[in-house]
C-alpha cells in the first residue's frame, strides 16, 4: 500500500494536466465516465481510499496488481 499510496502522491498534483488529452482521447459523452471533471472525482476518491488505508496498515481487497 505504501507503493501506491507514493505513486498516487505523485499524481496527484498532475491530474489537471491530464485535462487536454483526456477531451481528445478518453472522453466519451453518453457514457459512465462522460468528461474529465468525472473521471478526476473518480480518480482523486479512489486516492482518498488509497491513502487512508496506507495509513491504517491496511489492504485494498480485489484489486489485480
Amino acid at each position: 500500500m505504501s507503493a501506491l499510496a507514493g505513486h498516487w502522491a505523485r499524481a496527484e498534483p498532475l491530474l489537471e494536466g491530464l485535462r487536454v488529452p483526456y477531451g481528445t482521447h478518453a472522453a466519451c459523452p453518453g457514457r459512465w465516465i462522460e468528461d474529465f471533471d468525472e473521471f478526476s472525482v473518480l480518480l482523486r476518491e479512489w486516492g482518498v481510499v488509497v491513502t487512508e488505508a496506507e495509513r491504517r496498515g491496511c489492504g485494498l481487497v480485489g484489486l489485480p496488481l
